[in-house]
């Protein structure tokens, strides 16, 4: 089902990232896995999968350094069109008080969540309307549904502003054959927890 299709992932190397591009992977899929870093996951499933090797490329990149992720980006393009892109990301959490926190400490999620997030589409997407098609996932958090837990405002304030974006390019990107869906996982056991 996904033979050939070239899929990047962002956070590759983190706990629900390393689980999406192992299921990708099993499912024949060439990986574009950017990570921060670390990428000893990565490595792992590189020895785990040495047959596949030629089906996984990974970038070392920081997502919130705009400069270097068009330069990573366009080295990635240069290899050919990506069919589709997840995008798993998130900065440490830490329960902290609303007035302990600053304008800094949301503008940092926001960058990394719905910022990055932008600017990878931008990339990507002129291709996917020249395919007509495309598939794009961002992956939430369960507390973007319903009451969120106290004290994580950061971080559920950009997980809403990509749930924001993803539903507006779900609407304005359908026509085109390309699909935008969110993922939002409840807690799961990963080192974020």
């Amino acid at each position: 089902m996904l033979s050939g299709k070239r899929i990047l992932v962002t956070g590759a190397n983190g706990g629900i990232g390393i689980g999406i591009c192992e299921a990708l992977l099993q499912n024949n899929a060439n990986l574009v896995m950017f990570y921060h870093t670390k990428k000893n996951k990565i490595v792992e499933l590189l020895e785990k999968h040495s047959n596949l090797q030629n089906n996984m490329e990974f970038h070392q990149v920081d997502l919130l350094d705009s400069k270097k992720l068009e330069t990573t980006l366009h080295t990635v393009l240069e290899g050919g069109k990506i069919d589709s892109f997840v995008h798993s990301v998130t900065l440490p959490t830490e329960s902290r008080d609303i007035l302990e926190i600053s304008w800094n400490d949301f503008q940092q999620h926001i960058n990394l969540q719905t910022k990055s997030f932008l600017e990878i589409i931008h990339a990507i997407i002129p291709s996917m309307k020249e395919n007509k098609h495309g598939k794009i996932v961002s992956i939430l958090t369960s507390y973007a549904v319903g009451t969120p837990p106290n004290k994580l405002s950061p971080y559920i304030t950009a997980k809403y502003s990509l749930l924001g974006l993803s539903k507006s390019l779900a609407v304005e990107l359908g026509p085109w054959g390309i699909t935008v869906n969110c993922i939002s996982p409840s807690m799961t056991s990963t080192p974020l927890i």
